[in-house]
């Protein structure tokens, strides 16, 4: 509490039934009430326009008072509350540690509290938060005055009300500062939501990221920011009383003393209900239906993509509900074009260095020749190109590869189950193998020419027996088969092509479980997020793949962040968005951009240059940068020391080798025979 000093000549020696006694700050008084307690008076000037709304200083007397200083009465131009004993936050700033994050609760708390009740605050500032001898307290005096410019949400500066995500907006800037001691933004980069992050670290950081973010609908609520900070769901039902309506559901709530109307969002439904666009839950087809025919699937037309008549160019994605809030995904990166997103992490960043353990035996080929194969209906048998070079306990093998040779002729060979390859496929149709072998999968990732539904052929390596299933039909693709690393799941990225620049983007993600034989599809990107990335210049508008995260519960991908860079965003498997790091660069694309350990995450566009960073996937904190060089492809990680990269050692040959943290080559992994017109595209995983 600021020291409290005497009474000037104009000050009044009461408001109301309350006598003045000092002055804390401008317009704010210490009194005495009828009955003898000290209370804080706040005193509005005398305009219509900048009194109290008396319909809101109600609302904010019956709200239940978790964290808030309670609010005992009001008059003509003035609102009394309880006398809170402490410093301001703005007077006590930096915390760290333990005391940070209770901090980050208990005012988290209080902003939930009111949207609760119905009721925006407006104000979530430092000099607002007082830190009282029984925890802080959120002042609530009911002003309609507008934030200082520095304390400003990016939807306020043009003057719109303030509404709950301002508050949320409020909230991180006033942990970064608390974290810090420095106001987190300058006028310009407020317009953004890009503060300066580095004191907050870990699950914290993320969270206040994502509560900065510029427009208002990628803000989480406040009670998912609470449930965010205290780790489960069960707590909040506790902390908050159920009672009004609740503000942080209503994205178009009004502000302080505004009548905006309310608007229905997809964040507003039932959890168990199918969310705008989106279709009903995953169907396990009939057992007498034609697996290998797609058009047979009697759940087919509820995994379509489709696109509305009325806009040709946008698709309305279908999937199963998502429940809850749905946000817009900033929709996914990587380098220029498809193939080179798949056939290549992109590059890179300088760094740590970390000497390379020796092996523990000599790599050997096991593929120099001509290789026994059983060809596909699409391919004949030919002479592996690649010499592949492994050594016993490798925590990696090669399972598939696709290269283009001298005649321009493209074609895919896969590890068979003894050992060497085969070829299975021609042009673009890409064989992924499960980790441990079980599963195959084949998807005709050029399948958009033409116009009937792309379907993925799975075979059973146990006993042979192949099927398809279903996927989506054009002008959407399944690119980027990628499986989880228990083998049960294969993930895809959906693609959308604008029909009217040629421009592909993610529009969500498929997920194949072959036991069951279903697909799930999920909606990542809804109609204005494919219009915001369709108006993005295009140097931004690059795209990238959907990654499973190391326990399989949820997937990864790059996405534009609002200053024109590249980040990672977290999604669960119904399609809401769990974490950003938009600091990170653009997950690698080719192969599993996560370390065995599941501990470091790789990324490029982090540097200048030609660099690779690792970063610690729960501090957010860079752990490695891997300088490279132009015409490097980073492919994912050997193990958690060493990374897998590829090289042309000439126009006609490939090298794949291991290198450690520092960027320095340890040994070969393959070597292929292949044009450099196309790129080399190596697939990795577990044997």
């Amino acid at each position: 509490m600021p020291p409290v000093v005497p009474l000037s000549p104009e000050d009044p020696a009461a408001l109301g039934a309350y006598r003045l006694t000092g002055r804390l700050g401008p317009a704010v008084f210490t009194a005495l009430s009828p009955s003898g307690e000290q209370v804080a008076v706040k005193r509005f000037p005398d305009r219509r326009d900048s009194r109290p709304d008396p319909d809101r200083v109600a609302a904010l007397r019956a709200a239940a008072p978790i964290g808030t200083a309670l609010v005992v009465d009001a008059g003509p131009g003035y609102v009394v509350t309880e006398l809170v004993d402490g410093p301001s936050l703005d007077e006590t700033a930096p915390v760290t540690g333990p005391a940070l994050h209770r901090l980050a609760i208990a005012t988290a708390a209080a902003v939930a509290a009111l949207h609760q009740a119905g009721i925006v605050h407006g104000h979530v500032r430092p000099d607002q938060i007082v830190l009282g001898p029984d925890g802080p307290r959120l002042l609530c005096h009911g002003s309609p005055a507008p934030n200082p410019v520095l304390w400003q949400s990016p939807e306020e500066l043009p003057g719109d009300p303030a509404g709950p995500p301002a508050d949320l907006f409020g909230w991180a800037a006033v942990i970064v500062y608390t974290a810090s001691g420095r106001v987190p933004f300058s006028e310009e980069r407020v317009r953004h939501g890009a503060a300066d992050l580095d004191p907050l670290e870990g699950d914290l950081r993320q969270l206040v990221a994502d509560c900065l973010a510029p427009e208002p609908q990628d803000r989480p609520s406040a009670r998912e920011t609470l449930l965010r900070l205290i780790g489960h769901s069960g707590a909040l039902d506790t902390i908050v009383p159920g009672s009004a309506p609740a503000a942080d559901h209503d994205r178009d709530a009004p502000g302080e003393g505004s009548t905006a109307p309310h608007h229905d969002h997809d964040h507003d439904a039932d959890p168990d209900a199918p969310g705008e666009g989106l279709a009903a839950p995953d169907h396990d087809p009939d057992a007498d239906h034609n697996p290998d025919d797609p058009g047979d699937d009697p759940a087919a037309p509820d995994r379509d993509l489709t696109l509305p008549d009325d806009d040709p160019g946008v698709p309305t994605v279908t999937g199963p509900a998502t429940g809850g809030r749905r946000r817009p995904s900033g929709l996914v990166l990587t380098a220029a074009g498809l193939a080179v997103a798949l056939a290549s992490g992109g590059t890179a960043y300088a760094l740590t260095p970390r000497p390379a353990p020796p092996s523990a035996s000599p790599a050997t080929p096991i593929s120099s020749g001509p290789v026994a194969a059983t060809p596909s209906a699409s391919a004949t048998a030919a002479e592996p190109p690649a010499t592949v070079h492994e050594a016993p306990g490798d925590p990696v093998v090669l399972t598939s590869y696709q290269v283009t040779d001298d005649r321009g002729e493209t074609g895919v060979w896969t590890r068979s189950p003894s050992g060497g390859f085969q070829q299975t496929g021609e042009g673009d149709l890409f064989t992924a193998v499960s980790p441990g072998g079980r599963w195959t999968a084949a998807v005709n990732e050029g399948f958009a020419a033409g116009s009937t539904r792309q379907s993925v052929q799975i075979t059973d390596r146990r006993d042979g027996e192949r099927f398809s299933l279903p996927l989506v039909s054009p002008p959407f693709m399944g690119e980027g088969p990628a499986w989880s690393r228990d083998g049960t799941r294969l993930l895809l990225t959906v693609a959308g092509l604008d029909h009217g620049t040629g421009t592909p983007y993610a529009a969500g993600f498929l997920v194949v479980d072959p036991a069951a034989r279903s697909v799930r599809v999920v909606q990542t990107a809804n109609r204005d997020d494919v219009t915001a990335f369709l108006a993005l210049p295009t140097s931004l508008r690059a795209f990238g793949m959907f990654r499973w995260s190391p326990d399989g519960t949820s997937v990864a991908a790059p996405y534009v962040t609002p200053e024109g860079t590249s980040g990672t965003r977290f999604w669960d498997l119904s399609g809401r968005v769990l974490r950003s790091m938009h600091w990170t660069g653009s997950p690698i694309g080719a192969n599993d951009p996560f370390s065995p350990s599941g501990r470091l995450l790789l990324t490029y566009g982090c540097e200048t240059g030609f660099a690779v960073c690792a970063w610690d996937v729960r501090t957010g904190r860079r752990a490695a940068t891997v300088p490279g060089e132009r015409n490097q492809d980073v492919m994912g990680w050997f193990d958690d020391d060493h990374l897998i990269r590829g090289g042309w050692v000439d126009d006609r040959l490939y090298r794949v080798v291991t290198v450690d943290l520092s960027g320095r080559p340890a040994r070969t992994l393959a070597e292929v025979r292949a044009s450099r017109e196309r790129p080399v595209r190596m697939a990795y995983s577990r044997p």
